[in-house]
């Protein structure tokens, strides 16, 4: 047996994600068919392989639910393999006023019909009491869940707590890219939406001109590429043990690059305009400005890393103030490079350097990441 499955109808779905990302937060192993759907897969292969292969089922009803009649469909399922196992496996959550099913009317629910977070807390109970943290899904099936807040912001204590629960689970951990979930809010996905909208309708643009055509397709691509690069930084972080102060600050980065990038390219002509995303222009890091705003630091210069070992492997990267003082006498005047562990402390580290070499890695594609910077040949001096 492996994973909690989320059955839904795909109305649901923003509730779903949302509930999804929630219990992974909280450590347990969910399973969610839409998150790895592909084009030309079976939704009803998919969601019968799904509550076939779990250990428990956790049923999203609602009317819209209840009216596309894919509810009738999983209920039989399910109930199908209560009987086989001979336990309890069937968990109902109401999202309305829907009225339940007969097969499942006199069964106790997660009532979600008018708030979240306490329901929540319920059903965590809940499935701590069945041994939901317990279950033993494969390696490749164990997922990990990004929850963004004010559009840029991950919650690291949630974050600690779900790789720590995974790390339980497994001998080493070995994350992929794909293993990473990225739960977008709604506006973040309006605005997806709306770049889609726009591209689409670029002939009818009043603002068009070939380089708005090429502009629009670019952000697209931009925000794909840094979804991916997420992905990708966040498994390789968390393989090699980084704190979840780098992850923050690292997803923090690229995140607050994307979510920028929506909101720049919104039409003027659009009433429904969003200031989502428009606080972030700082997140780009080109400049010392930029950069002392984005890291909430009165000032930034770029200091550059090397191994002495290795003196083809450097990087410019921004430090803060702090950083480059120690990097200089009383006096003020740069006497030299320094081991970068004396220049920056640990948390730093997870702050300024750990995050900036994972993005460059990832942009270039080449350059490795020197994952033990501890190590006395790691030097970093005034650029």
């Amino acid at each position: 047996m492996s994973n909690i499955f989320i059955s839904h109808s795909s109305s649901d779905k923003p509730f779903v994600k949302k509930l999804a990302s929630a219990l992974l937060s909280e450590g347990f192993p969910v399973w969610l068919d839409s998150w790895k759907l592909e084009l030309g897969d079976s939704l009803i292969d998919k969601i019968y392989d799904g509550i076939e292969a779990s250990s428990l089922v956790l049923l999203v009803v609602s009317k819209s639910a209840i009216e596309s009649g894919w509810v009738n469909r999983e209920i039989n399922a399910a109930l199908v393999k209560e009987e086989t196992i001979g336990r309890k496996f069937l968990i109902p959550l109401r999202l309305d006023d829907c009225e339940f099913p007969l097969k499942i009317a006199d069964r106790l629910y997660g009532d979600f019909s008018s708030s979240f977070s306490a329901p929540l807390s319920l059903l965590v109970e809940l499935l701590d009491k069945y041994g939901g943290r317990n279950i033993q899904p494969p390696k490749e099936r164990e997922l990990l869940a990004l929850s963004f807040s004010r559009e840029v912001h991950l919650n690291t204590s949630s974050l600690t707590k779900a790789i720590d629960c995974i790390a339980s689970r497994q001998d080493a951990l070995s994350l992929s890219s794909d293993q990473i979930v990225i739960s977008n809010d709604e506006e973040y996905e309006r605005l997806l939406s709306r770049l889609h909208q726009r591209i689409d309708n670029i002939e009818t643009d009043p603002y068009f001109s070939p380089e708005l055509e090429s502009g629009l397709s670019h952000a697209l691509d931009f925000v794909k590429s840094g979804e991916k690069n997420i992905r990708k930084g966040v498994a390789l972080m968390v393989n090699h043990g980084c704190s979840s102060e780098a992850i923050y600050w690292f997803a923090k980065v690229l995140r607050a690059q994307i979510v920028y990038k929506l909101w720049f390219v919104q039409s003027p002509e659009d009433p429904q305009n969003s200031e989502y995303g428009r606080m972030w222009q700082s997140a780009s890091l080109g400049s010392n400005v930029s950069a002392a705003n984005f890291f909430e630091v009165s000032s930034v210069e770029s200091v550059v890393v090397w191994q002495a070992s290795s003196p083809d492997l450097a990087f410019n990267l921004w430090v803060g103030e702090d950083e480059i003082k120690r990097l200089k006498n009383e006096e003020g005047v740069y006497e030299g490079p320094d081991v970068l562990i004396e220049v920056c402390n640990y948390r730093n580290l997870d702050k300024y350097v750990y995050p900036q070499l994972v993005i460059r890695h990832l942009v270039n594609g080449t350059t490795p990441v020197p994952w033990k910077l501890d190590a006395s040949d790691v030097l970093a001096g005034i650029s």
